[in-house]
């Protein structure tokens, strides 16, 4: 393997990569639904904040021609009458562009088509003491 950039892991690999690093408090609050977190912009924020910029981003998506979302399910999901999942019946991975629940991230993981897809989540201690959770996936994407 050949560094190229210093303190940085990178492979010469076909695999996709996601590792997300945060502290437990936060790691709860995605649990109960208080935060979301989006893969494709690598951050958590704040359930209601993130609501909003999902709307957005449906609606950006409303405007492409090879969207298969219905305006009429934007409208269900902007009134909070279903969750983001229900938008994405067919092809779950489309959502990694979007702000997440616990439960949404597990799903557009089970819907993964490559058996190697995996996820594993732990809990480590560091020095000084202050615990933080990882989490993330691995798995041929071709």
């Amino acid at each position: 393997m050949l560094q190229i950039r210093s303190k940085v892991f990178e492979t010469n690999s076909s695999m996709t990569h996601c590792c997300v690093i945060t502290t437990e408090d936060e790691f709860k609050k995605w649990a109960e639904g208080k935060v979301l977190f989006c893969q494709d912009k690598e951050h958590f924020m704040d359930a209601d904040l993130a609501f909003e910029e999902n709307v957005n981003e449906l609606e950006n998506w409303l405007n492409k021609s090879y969207c298969a979302i219905k305006k009429e399910d934007v409208e269900r999901y902007k009134n909070k009458e279903i969750p983001l999942i229900d938008l994405f019946p067919k092809y779950k991975s489309d959502m990694r562009d979007f702000y997440l629940t616990s439960e949404e991230w597990d799903a557009m993981l089970e819907d993964a088509e490559n058996d190697e897809y995996w996820e594993k989540r732990e809990t480590i201690a560091t020095n000084p003491p202050r615990t933080v959770v990882a989490f993330g996936y691995l798995g041929a994407d071709y």
